[in-house]
């Protein structure tokens, strides 16, 4: 196939997959899914025909979730079931008749390209530098053999942090995920260092959000969170990892309310 060629059957996007786009992504937000409704809107759907004229769905999802998505199979299927719902009935065999079992499959949408669009990326290589968000995670997780998680451009240490990163950016808030703080006071570095799940700022108030608190941890924690508090941020709360994938914006929502009795 030539290079920029369109795949056999391909069409370019028409109003019927703006609709269903539109309507798929409006269904998740309506059921409670913010987190699954920002992936969406940001997706693609493209509608093909086989030789005999019958239709299938492919869904372009963007470079940023596509990686997250793929590698968690019950975000997939819910994503895909709601989709599923929507295109039965709406996409067609070849005589015609609506279908109600729609194959769909996945795909990573490309960017769009702008004209000095490499000149862009060759600056932005040249302006590189190294980040200090996530250092500590990244360690630990390449010291206990496991890998951490990138979502748009950020290193994360579980998709359960993913999860209330999604949330917290439909909340338009001030937030660091995984920052280094450092406090030279022993002139230990590691010990002179802490690394907050996430530091959120709420109308001039800061806290810190903790995931993945275990009870078998609860010294280490307690340390942690008396370690910030002796400089001053005294709204330090914990959820675990289970709670903040499943009900991320309960989460949030606990968060706040207690951070917003922190302000003034």
């Amino acid at each position: 196939m030539p290079t920029g060629a369109r795949p056999k059957g391909a069409r370019p996007a028409g109003e019927r997959e703006e609709k269903i786009l539109r309507t798929w992504t409006q269904l998740l937000l309506e059921r409670g899914h913010k987190e699954l409704a920002s992936i969406a809107v940001e997706s693609e759907i493209e509608i093909t025909e086989d030789d005999w004229g019958t239709e299938s769905v492919t869904l372009g999802l963007p470079p940023s979730a596509h990686g997250i998505v793929t590698e968690d199979e019950e975000t997939l299927n819910e994503l895909l079931a709601y989709l599923h719902d929507v295109c039965a009935g709406n996409v067609y065999t070849e005589d015609g008749n609506p279908r109600q079992e729609v194959p769909i499959s996945t795909k990573m949408s490309l960017l769009t390209i702008d004209p000095d669009w490499q000149e862009e990326m060759r600056r932005l290589i040249s302006e590189a530098k190294g980040s200090n968000q996530g250092v500590i995670s990244e360690k630990v997780a390449k010291r206990e053999g496991r890998d951490t998680h990138t979502y748009n451009e950020m290193t994360f240490g579980s998709k359960s942090e993913i999860r209330i990163a999604q949330e917290l950016e439909t909340r338009d808030l001030l937030f660091f995920p995984l920052p280094l703080g450092v406090r030279a006071e022993t002139g230990d570095r590691w010990k002179d260092r802490r690394e907050p799940d996430f530091l959120v700022c709420q109308d001039g108030a800061w806290g810190i959000l903790e995931v993945a608190y275990h009870p078998d941890r609860y010294e280490k924690d307690a340390e942690k969170a008396t370690w910030f508090k002796e400089a001053g941020i005294l709204c330090v709360e914990h959820a675990t990892a289970e709670r903040c994938y499943n009900e991320p914006v309960d989460v949030v929502d606990d968060f706040l309310n207690v951070l917003s009795k922190h302000r003034g």
